[in-house]
Order: C-alpha cells, then structure tokens, then sequence
C-alpha cells in the first residue's frame, strides 16, 4: 500500500511498480515531487491525485496506468513509452512529451497548456475538454486522428485538416 507516501526527490530509476488496481493494492496522494523515475516500468494500477511536478519519467514504459487528477507540472515524459491508461483531468501545464509515444491514451479534461509534443508518436489518444493554449506540436505524427471535442486552444494542424474533411465527406 504506497496511500499517502512521499517519493518526494527520491531515486526511482528502473524500479517496477505493478498491480496497484484493486484494495488492499492503492497508491492514492502519493507524492513524486521532483523524483528521478527515469526507465521505470510501471503496469496495471490507477493512482488518484499523485503530485508528480517536477518528476523525470523520461525513458519510462507504462502500460494499463492510470493517473486521475495528478499535479504533473513541468513533469518530463520524454520519450516515454506509454499505452493504455490516462492522465485524465491532470494538471500538465509545461509537461513535457518530447519523442513519447502514447496509444490509447485518455488526456481528457487535462490542462496541457504550455506542455510539448515535439516529434511524439500519438495513437488512439482523446484530448476532449482539455486545454491545450501554447502546445507545440511540431513533427508529431499520428494526432490528426486524435480527438478534441470541446478542447481549448492549439489544435495540431493535421487534425484540424482531417477532422474538416471527414465532416465535408472528403479524403483528401
């Protein structure tokens, strides 16, 4: 049970955390303020109300995790590979998601103003409701089939083109 525990500036790199799903297994309020996460694997859990600001996920892979309402604040995602699971309606605000890759991803209600997507691989992701002023999305691939419904601010490029043409009837 890591309910409430401090991983505040600790050394994390390549540590496994899995299979915190279900009670007794929680991991709610758990802080990684500032903690060095890079290369970590993490599976199969949900975490609600995390503080990781600060925090280095860089290089990390994270598969069926969950992140409800997480204070992520200049967290660093670089290069992280992440499929199945959420950020849903966490703070992101200047996050960083340089190289990631993300499949099946629920960013909804999440506040990514600022945050970066430079050259990120992004699949199957939902960003509806969520804020998005200042986002840089150069070299991403894979976010014109993303979905914004209700989202605020910039909007990739591609997406604006697909997303037009498919309610115009077109391909092209």
């Amino acid at each position: 049970v890591l309910e409430q525990a401090s991983f505040a500036h600790a050394s994390l790199v390549g540590v496994y955390l899995t299979n915190i799903r279900d009670k007794p297994a929680t991991a709610d309020f758990v802080s990684f303020k500032g903690a060095n996460m890079r290369q970590m694997h993490l599976t199969d859990g949900v975490i609600w109300y995390p503080d990781l600001r600060g925090a280095d996920l860089s290089h990390s892979r994270s598969e069926d995790i969950w992140i409800i309402s997480g204070d992520c604040v200049g967290a660093s995602f670089t290069g992280i590979t992440w499929v199945d699971g959420a950020l849903e309606s966490s703070n992101l605000v200047g996050a960083n998601f340089s190289r990631t890759s993300v499949t099946n991803m629920n960013l909804n209600g999440a506040r990514l103003d600022n945050a970066t997507f430079r050259e990120a691989h992004v699949t199957d992701t939902r960003f509806n409701n969520a804020h998005l002023h200042g986002v840089d999305w150069r070299g991403t691939i894979g976010a014109e089939k993303a979905t914004f419904t209700g989202a605020q601010g910039i909007i990739p490029p591609l997406a604006v083109h697909y997303w037009l043409n498919l309610a115009l009837g077109s391909r092209g």
